[in-house]
């Protein structure tokens, strides 16, 4: 059994004597108010490891260098020593002259030690559980009922004064009462946070994706594709190569319909390159026409000089062959009328131009060269995103990590009800023991199927009853007396200790409670008082 044996006070000035507050199994300290009651709370508290505590900021505390407390289990003795400086120390025997000096971390780990069981499989998981390297300090709200807090059923532990606190208390209410869960919970955290470490290192093929994909769905949006934001990749392409295949349709001349503007812009590219090529042909005629009319005047220079002498002929006669033979094949190709053949290709562009710009009255788009434009913006992102080696990699841990936050959500609200049953039963049978010695205990078990109930979830306590002149009809409430309120609040604390030491037994809970001022909510007229001190 975990014991403070005393407290030591040591003083700044050396002249006073160390003072020394021996402490039995129950210690009750009274006296008038401003005598120093809270104040040796708060020096046990200090002397424990309580964090955010300054000594020399509390009325009273001026001339205390340190304190020292023995602590006792049920076969190892601790003593331990903070002073005023934060410098920490313990040791094991009274023998012992100095302490050993350690850090605050240390001081509070040799503590946690020592209260633990030898195998400690529960406070392994439940540090898992929390993601924190927790000492006995996390449990300590469990030790004390401060005086401000008395009567507080909403919020039963008064320590629970902050953000921080309230997060511990909830995962430990959440680890004691939905256990079952825990286990799978701690896989599926350690598997949320390598999934997470994952994507980290992903995160610059990530970003690329991302803007790819934001790319693809703005484009889409201009050309009117539709889409959902949930669409998978393998959709999106998808519904891509169905736009773009009907953008660029090969067979034009059998489709009669000419209002897709699509068919329309494609008959309008494909007229633009033929009217290119044809004009190229044109111009490559006339060029031949001018070279021609070269090779005839240089053949006929060339015959003048055979004149002059016979033995030229022979060479004069094979240009001559050759000039023919280019000038038949010019002539072939200048069958073809030109400008005939061009002008009716610019009637027809003209044409379907028109038409495009009607069909084009109900878009935003200015022309259709920005839909090419926006087509080879979509035909790069999608280039950019398949050159990404680990996208389905990605895309699987997303996945994934979506799973993962679902099941979470479910396991941390599927509360088994067994654990939470039974710490009410312990409530009331503690409660029971009290009825026939207090007025107001007796009054509540005449209420028909009377309970005292918690809730795990919202760490908070309330009664139940049936409803007056009803059989089946319960009713929740809170009650309205301090004094019944602070009862059943003390009887949740002795209770909580009861259902962790004999299901959770090596969590590093002091089974110890500390209650400040408890007569300060009673009437010691109707006796109530003394009965509550004595259970």
């Amino acid at each position: 059994m975990f014991k403070i044996r005393y407290l030591k006070v040591n003083y700044e000035d050396k002249s006073i004597e160390p003072s020394v507050f021996p402490f039995e199994d129950s210690v009750y300290i009274f006296g008038h108010n401003n005598v120093g009651k809270t104040l040796l709370l708060k020096a046990i508290d200090y002397v424990l490891g309580k964090s955010d505590m300054i000594l020399g900021d509390i009325d009273g505390f001026e001339n205390i260098y340190s304190f020292e407390a023995k602590l006792l289990n049920e076969t190892r003795t601790l003593f331990v020593t903070r002073s005023k400086n934060n410098e920490y120390g313990y040791k094991y025997s009274e023998e012992d002259k100095d302490y050993l000096t350690v850090d605050f971390e240390m001081y509070k780990q040799e503590i946690t030690s020592f209260l633990g069981c030898k195998y400690s499989k529960y406070f392994e998981e439940f540090k898992i559980y929390s993601g924190e390297n927790l000492s006995f300090r996390a449990f300590s709200f469990i030790n004390f009922l401060d005086e401000k807090g008395f009567g507080n059923l909403i919020n039963i532990f008064t320590r629970l004064d902050n953000y921080h606190n309230q997060k511990r208390a909830r995962n430990l209410m959440t680890f004691i009462f939905n256990y079952k869960n825990v286990i799978r919970l701690i896989e599926l955290t350690k598997e949320q946070a390598e999934i997470l470490a994952e994507l980290k290192d992903f995160a610059n093929q990530k970003a690329t994706y991302n803007y790819s994909l934001s790319l693809i769905k703005q484009e889409f949006v201009a050309l009117q594709i539709p889409f959902n934001n949930d669409d998978s990749l393998q959709s999106l392409q998808e519904s891509f190569k169905t736009y773009s295949n009907n953008f660029h349709r090969k067979s034009t001349a059998k489709i009669n319909s000419l209002d897709d503007l699509g068919i329309l812009m494609r008959i309008s590219c494909s007229l633009s390159e033929e009217l290119k090529y044809q004009e190229n042909l044109k111009r490559q005629t006339q060029l031949l026409d001018n070279r021609n009319v070269k090779a005839k005047k240089l053949l006929n220079a060339f015959k003048e000089l055979a004149l002059l002498d016979d033995s030229y002929s022979s060479y004069i006669d094979d240009i001559d062959t050759l000039i023919k033979r280019q000038i038949f094949s010019h002539e072939i190709l200048s069958i073809k009328d030109f400008e005939k053949t061009i002008q009716e290709i610019k009637d027809k562009k003209s044409e379907i131009d028109r038409q495009i710009a009607i069909c084009q009255k109900g878009l935003n788009k200015d022309s259709y060269e920005n839909i090419y434009k926006s087509i080879g913006i979509i035909e790069q992102a999608f280039c950019d995103i398949e050159k990404i080696p680990n996208l389905s990699d990605i895309a699987d841990k997303e996945k994934r990590l979506k799973q993962i936050e679902e099941q979470l959500k479910k396991l941390r609200i599927d509360f088994d009800s067994t654990l939470q049953r039974k710490f009410d039963e312990i409530m009331l049978k503690l409660y029971k023991e009290l009825d026939g010695k207090v007025q107001f205990a007796s009054d509540d078990f005449k209420q028909k199927n009377f309970k005292i109930l918690f809730d795990p979830i919202k760490i908070t306590l309330y009664g139940e009853r049936l409803k007056d002149g009803s059989e089946d009809v319960l009713v929740k409430y809170i009650p309205g007396s301090m004094a019944r309120e602070t009862t059943w609040q003390i009887i949740a604390y002795l209770a909580m200790f009861k259902l962790i030491k004999e299901n959770f037994y090596d969590l590093p809970l002091m089974p110890i409670l500390f209650i400040d001022g408890l007569d300060q909510p009673y009437d010691e007229e109707k006796n109530s008082y003394p009965n509550i001190y004595k259970f």
